[in-house]
């Protein structure tokens, strides 16, 4: 750890560069993915732009509380069945998953699939209950 201080405190432009570079690469990769939204985005994006919630979990955790309207495409399957999915590749797709860190992947997949307004929902469906907003089950 004495390593490290010391080497900052030597060496503090090219630390900084590196934490620029850093940053950059998270926000760049972040907007491939998608813009990452509040629950209440969410709910702005379904209610005015008919939006469409993707939930990529499987389909056990999907069962056992969903939100409402939501589609069920597995991240496994989830190239595999964008048939079920390809009239909203204009508007709002919003990708929950568990905790909101398995979105990512699936958003570039759907970007590079041409669909051109994906969304992820920031915390995912715990988020979402935490926000005691309605679920599901089924």
């Amino acid at each position: 750890m004495q390593n490290l201080l010391t080497f900052i405190a030597n060496h503090p432009f090219l630390v900084s560069a590196f934490v620029v570079l850093v940053l950059l690469l998270v926000f760049t990769e972040s907007k491939r993915a998608g813009q990452s939204v509040s629950a209440q985005i969410v709910t702005n994006l379904v209610n005015r732009d008919n939006g469409l919630i993707v939930d990529i979990r499987n389909s056990d955790d999907f069962r056992e509380g969903h939100i409402p309207g939501s589609v069920n495409l597995p991240l496994a399957n989830l190239v595999d069945h964008l048939e079920k999915i390809k009239s909203h590749q204009d508007k709002p797709l919003i990708l929950v998953c568990n905790t909101g860190m398995s979105t990512s992947g699936a958003g570039k997949q759907l970007k590079e699939q041409g669909f051109t307004q994906v969304y992820r929902l920031a915390g995912g469906i715990q988020s979402w209950r935490g926000d005691n907003l309605p679920v599901v089950r089924g």
